[in-house]
């Protein structure tokens, strides 16, 4: 499992390829979209899984979603927040763009569709059977 900072977790999946061990990585998987695909290809190469993971994912606040929509309906919307609770956001790693690997919409732009989508009833048809 590989928690790091997002500067520092390329360095941890391209040891872990080298190794052939399977990664499972906190959100997001890399800090751009031509790392991803670089990453990908390198854990493709090494025959090793790469997996994500949202720290918060089983969090009552994401949790709870299903049986919220079950007595609202169907939604149409979902307007979710995400925040850090912190004095300062500059001082730790995250306020900087560099060890953040993109600022906010990097570090925490993926939690809340990620965690909604799992849970929220699809709105594409049904087929009937």
């Amino acid at each position: 499992m590989v928690c790091v900072p997002h500067c520092v977790g390329r360095r941890v999946i391209e040891a872990a390829a080298e190794h052939r061990v399977h990664v499972l990585k906190e959100k997001p998987f890399a800090t751009s979209l031509t790392e991803a695909r670089e990453l990908a290809r390198l854990c493709e190469d090494a025959g090793i899984e790469p997996m994500v993971t949202l720290q918060r994912r089983f969090n009552p606040i994401y949790t709870s979603f299903p049986q919220l929509a079950d007595q609202i309906g169907t939604p149409f919307v979902i307007d979710a927040r995400y925040t850090l609770h912190t004095a300062n956001p500059s001082d730790e790693w995250r306020g900087d763009i560099a060890t953040a690997g993109g600022g906010c919409v990097i570090d925490m732009g993926p939690a809340p569709p990620s965690a909604t989508s799992r849970s929220a009833p699809s709105a594409a048809p049904q087929p009937s059977a």
